[in-house]
């Protein structure tokens, strides 16, 4: 690299699917992959950034109503709780959007319930 050069590091997800990233995301939600999810995650695609740029859904979102196996992968990759809680509570209304939903895991008195 020559003086005053600059250089650009980009994950391979980020590089290679660039935009496409959070579709890509969404589509491994809706289908309830969480292998999918979990190697998009590793390989830079942000769980915070919506899914559906139309929308603003956040990937949590997806994952509460189709991939219930993937809340806790999304949570662990910095999924934003706060923004799925507001929107569930827009999209289903304050009486049927169960914050519990978004909270499933080992120490979670929802986990193994189905």
């Amino acid at each position: 690299v020559s003086a005053g050069a600059t250089t650009t590091t980009t994950t391979p997800a980020a590089g290679v699917l660039g935009e496409r990233g959070p579709e890509a995301l969404s589509w491994a939600l809706v289908r309830n992959d969480a292998h999918a999810v979990r190697a998009l995650l590793e390989a830079g695609v942000d769980a915070r950034r919506p899914c559906d740029a139309a929308r603003g859904t956040v990937p949590l979102v997806y994952a509460t109503l189709y991939a219930r196996d993937c809340v806790d992968v999304l949570k662990e990759h910095g999924a934003d709780v706060a923004a799925a809680e507001a929107q569930l509570a827009v999209a289903l209304g304050p009486r049927r959007a169960d914050p519990s939903r978004l909270h499933v895991g080992p120490s979670s008195p929802r986990a193994g319930v189905s």
